[in-house]
């Protein structure tokens, strides 16, 4: 797995109790905390696995060296949802999100 120092940039979703990070070009890489720093250090340790589950993709997938290499570019007000470690914004508000796919 090749490792990056590359800039990700990720959302927030943070509730009274729990707050979630999730990568806006990586669907599906989104892990829960406490707080908006676990979350963002669970996404990180999280890493290795998302990167496993995408070798067969072709995608260039490099996992982070450090939270550092997140770039937290939205943050959205979670509710009781958030704070039963489920998502309450499936996609947040005004980022674009066309992603080019490659057929498998």
């Amino acid at each position: 797995m090749e490792v990056s120092a590359k800039e990700i940039n990720v959302y927030l979703e943070v509730g009274k109790k729990r707050s979630f990070a999730g990568a806006i070009e990586w669907p599906g890489w989104c892990r829960p905390g406490h707080d908006e720093a676990s979350a963002l250090e669970a996404l990180l340790a999280y890493a290795p696995r998302y990167a496993s589950a995408l070798r067969l993709t072709g995608l260039e997938f490099q996992i982070p060296v450090d939270v550092p290499s997140f770039n937290v570019i939205e943050r959205l007000k979670g509710d009781t949802t958030t704070d039963f470690e489920s998502l309450y914004h499936i996609e947040g508000g005004h980022i674009d999100r066309n992603l080019k796919l490659k057929p498998c």
